[in-house]
């Protein structure tokens, strides 16, 4: 009876062993999965962030334009002609393109969170299937363990 309790003991060791490996890649892919959500939360905020401030820059620069506009009338200057027009389209311009900066910035942190989510999901899944492989290899070697206890036991 002793020698069978070994091989019995060397077969539940072996399925120890694989389900700790199983068990241990779902963790690390949950893990993973969760980190890909932060990044992905991480991403759309980050480009609601830079939309909002692009809104805000744009009231600026309306308010920017229209305070010319109205010392410009004040001082008795024809707005929509010469100097006056000039100086509200090289506004208009510089505003325009410090908008676009930001909205730019926002579409690349959107980016680059989107990229670690993705990488983050990709980890979780070699991690899984690292657990899977890992339990194979215990299954195999427990049984070829198995096998040659069993035989050198003459349990077989």
């Amino acid at each position: 009876m002793g020698p069978t309790i070994a091989i019995v003991a060397m077969v539940a060791g072996t399925a120890m062993s694989m389900m700790g490996q199983i068990a241990q890649g779902q963790q690390q892919k949950r893990q993973y999965e969760y980190n890909a959500q932060i990044a992905a939360i991480n991403a759309q905020e980050g480009l609601n962030r830079a939309n909002e401030t692009a809104r805000r820059q744009r009231l600026e620069l309306n308010r920017m334009k229209g305070t010319q506009k109205t010392r410009a009338a004040a001082a008795g200057v024809r707005v929509g002609e010469g100097s006056p027009l000039y100086i509200d389209m090289e506004t208009e311009q510089e505003g325009a393109y410090q908008i676009s900066l930001t909205k730019r910035a926002g579409q690349v942190e959107y980016a680059i969170g989107q990229s670690q989510a993705a990488n983050f999901r990709s980890q979780g899944s070699a991690a899984a299937t690292a657990g899977f492989m890992g339990a194979g290899a215990s299954l195999l070697s427990g049984a070829s363990s198995t096998y040659m206890s069993g035989k050198t036991l003459k349990v077989w």
